[in-house]
């Protein structure tokens, strides 16, 4: 059962991780209720709250409700509201044909998308005659219009995604119910100009001590119910059903091209200070900065230089998955992309008019929280860059070590015919994307870049592929030992210093990291990075881990050549 928590982001809709619990949006279930006042308040109440049920049945203790709904076009309302009962019953509603005589004595026969047309169902039931299991799925149209994303691990749960990459829930399919966000619904109706029909059909059994509530009928603009109540063999029950109609929002409200909504948050980054230390500020709306053309020549230049604290990248790094970072730029798997100078300790910097052109409203707020007035010049291979034009280098140690990981496994493949490291499990296979530089300065930060580095060099070799080039050796041998050996045996020049690199590299972890801090924890930390601590140790550790994977690639490099192998 989905429990509820804090609603964000999208009207209606849930961050993924958060659960809803829909019980309290059922029909009520009161056997003290013969006049069903609370399922009649319920059904006129539809489309004011954050979910809507769009098929459904609840049946407990002597109350059993049943809901369905269908899109209509605006001229069948009328018919709609002729009479309480509903226009239409549960089912697939899948294609099929008509036939109707053309007067003649012949048939025409029409081919409908939907059988039940002009009505459609929102929630689709499918069946096959009891020899496949049974179930329910949403409009594919609707999924379509919304690019809904389906869970494979809870197929009931339908996600959105926005540019930003945040996963709200969209629909849940359960075994007693169908809810939709009621926005998604709201905008789909505006998209395609229908009516939504909603349909209640609810059984009440009650106390016979209680009066049978008379027949009522409740016409109304957009509702039309009817309640009767009965007593069969000495059971009293009531029955009410009834249809209210939700007529479309404006297309405007829609959402989809050309009704999105319109950007006009363009907030004021820090672009300086006057000469009393006070920022200066200025929108990053592009179409109000100069540019190299001549166009708003008394504003700041597109080209404007923005600072911002570096743990503005810690929600980009945190998440491999979707997210990228480079020395250069910032991007969401193919939804955005931010260029940016990332290649200092000291800040990250963004041209203004980029904060405005690439970043949608809630991004640029997001880095607005993180801005601070320049601190440091554009570094050179930035500058060279955006500016010049030209290619240049990563400066950005865990850009280099990135790249540097990648080339040691080709030519080492090369040379050798086997890989040094192991293929990452599915839960590793990020790693390689966590390695960064220290965002500020804590002990976190160094511990998250041992624990990475020792994965990647010391948990990933490949001790089958060493073990098979070696004689036996001690049946407690570990990765560390086997590579030391196998260096040793083909003459690697650096074997001690590189070995101690890694058993430090493993003694930090061991000690510190993985598990509770020891007594001599910080002689270990001495040894492996002297007197620095935090964010200086984490840097001189992404150092020495390049140069270590740089040393051993150029090592086996080597070894191609004098193979003489191309």
């Amino acid at each position: 059962m989905l429990t509820e928590r804090t609603l964000r982001t999208l009207p209606g809709t849930l961050m993924l991780g958060d659960e809803m619990d829909f019980k309290p949006l059922l029909p009520p279930v009161d056997s003290a209720d013969p006049e069903q006042a609370g399922t009649l308040r319920w059904l006129r109440e539809l489309g004011s709250r954050q979910w809507l049920p769009i098929s459904g049945h609840r049946d407990e203790l002597s109350v059993r409700v049943g809901w369905y709904s269908a899109l209509a076009p605006v001229s069948y309302r009328s018919e709609a509201l002729k009479k309480p009962s509903w226009d239409l019953l549960h089912g697939g509603h899948g294609p099929g044909f008509s036939e109707s005589s053309d007067g003649e004595g012949g048939w025409t026969r029409t081919y409908h998308r939907i059988s039940s047309a002009p009505l459609e169902p929102l929630a689709i039931e499918r069946g096959f005659e009891g020899i496949k299991p049974a179930f329910r799925e949403l409009s594919e149209e609707f999924r379509l219009f919304h690019n809904l994303w389906q869970d494979p691990f809870s197929p009931g749960r339908f996600l959105k995604l926005d540019e930003s990459a945040n996963e709200t829930l969209a629909a849940v399919i359960e075994p007693d119910g169908i809810w939709v966000s009621t926005p998604l619904v709201r905008q789909y109706q505006a998209a395609r100009q229908m009516d939504l029909l909603l349909f209640v059909d609810s059984t009440a059994r009650f106390d016979p001590s209680l009066p049978i509530p008379p027949r009522a009928e409740w016409v109304e603009a957009d509702l039309n119910a009817a309640r009767v109540g009965s007593d069969v063999s000495d059971a009293p029950f009531s029955l009410l059903w009834g249809t209210k109609v939700l007529p479309a929002p404006p297309v405007e409200q829609s959402r989809i091209w050309p009704y999105e909504e319109a950007d006009y948050s363009f907030p004021e980054f820090i672009i300086g200070t006057d000469d009393m230390g006070n920022d200066l500020k200025f929108t990053c709306n592009p179409d109000r900065l100069a540019n190299y053309f001549g166009a708003n020549p008394d504003a700041p230049n597109y080209v404007t230089p923005i600072y911002f604290r570096r743990d503005v990248l810690t929600k980009y790094y945190d998440r491999p998955e979707v997210f990228t970072v480079e020395s250069d730029c910032v991007r969401c798997a193919s939804s955005w992309l931010l260029r940016m100078d990332n290649d200092a300790p000291e800040s990250v910097i963004v041209w203004l008019g980029d904060l405005g052109r690439d970043l949608s409203p809630k991004e640029r707020l997001y880095w607005l929280s993180f801005n601070i007035p320049p601190n440091r010049p554009v570094s050179n291979s930035a500058y060279r860059r955006a500016i010049l034009g030209e290619w240049a280098d990563s400066e950005s140690p865990d850009v280099r070590f990135r790249s540097g990981y990648r080339d040691l496994d080709d030519a080492w493949r090369k040379a050798y015919g086997w890989s040094l490291f192991r293929e990452p499990e599915p839960g590793d296979v990020h790693i390689l994307d966590l390695v960064r530089p220290p965002l500020h300065d804590s002990q976190s930060e160094l511990e998250d870049t041992v624990g990475n580095l020792t994965k990647l060099l010391v948990d990933f070799l490949n001790e089958p592929a060493l073990a098979g080039q070696l004689p036996p050796g001690p049946a407690d041998e570990r990765g560390i030992s086997k590579l030391e050996r196998w260096l040793v045996q083909s003459g690697y020049p650096a074997v001690e210093r590189d070995i101690s690199f890694l058993r430090n590299l493993q003694a930090v972890r061991s000690k510190g990291v993985a598990h509770r801090k020891a007594s001599d924890y910080e002689k270990i930390l001495t040894r492996a990075f002297g007197d620095k601590r935090g964010a200086a140790a984490a840097t001189r550790l992404l150092e020495d881990a390049l140069a270590f994977v740089r040393e051993l690639s150029a090592f086996a490099e080597s070894q191609t050549q004098q193979s003489g192998q191309p």
